[in-house]
């Protein structure tokens, strides 16, 4: 909840990182953890369903998936047409 009160205490925006590196997303939790509440997808398509279910301030998204069907740029589409 935003409050116009001087003093309120403002939530963390949730921020969506999408990456199949560990340590990448543990290198963004240690940066931006305290501002933010991360959530993370290990490939596209989990990206793409947290998506559904979240309203995010910003996604932080890898381009190359190699385990995947799909990369980002996929994702990147898929953001867009919603």
């Amino acid at each position: 909840m935003i409050s116009s009160f001087p003093g309120a205490i403002m939530p963390r925006p949730p921020v969506l990182v999408v990456d199949d590196d560990p340590s990448l997303y543990a290198s963004m939790e240690e940066l931006l953890g305290d501002a933010y509440v991360l959530e993370g997808g290990d490939d596209p398509r989990s990206g793409l369903a947290r998506l559904g279910q979240t309203v995010y301030a910003a996604v932080l998204l890898d381009v190359m998936f190699p385990a995947a069907a799909e990369d980002g740029i996929w994702l990147l589409h898929e953001m867009r047409r919603r």
